[in-house]
């Protein structure tokens, strides 16, 4: 078996207080090489979106924590 294709989906749910929430999900998909190590661009890809739901997490976390304080 060829695996030609990985996809990766990443998320995390944001607690924003007062009983709400909200989620950041990501997913991204990368087209192998021949001969590339599938686990390896797994993982790469993984800690890819990783990286930028955690950006993500923390800008809304911020909104949310204005909006709280009524400046947003």
């Amino acid at each position: 078996m060829t695996i030609r294709k990985v996809s990766v989906s990443v998320g995390l749910t944001v607690n924003a207080g007062n009983y709400s929430s909200g989620r950041i999900e990501m997913t991204a998909e990368a087209d192998l090489d021949p001969g590339e190590d599938d686990a390896a661009a797994h993982q790469a890809l993984t800690q890819a979106l990783k990286q930028r739901v955690r950006v993500e997490a923390t800008d809304a976390a911020r909104i949310a924590r204005d909006v709280a304080r009524g400046q947003g």
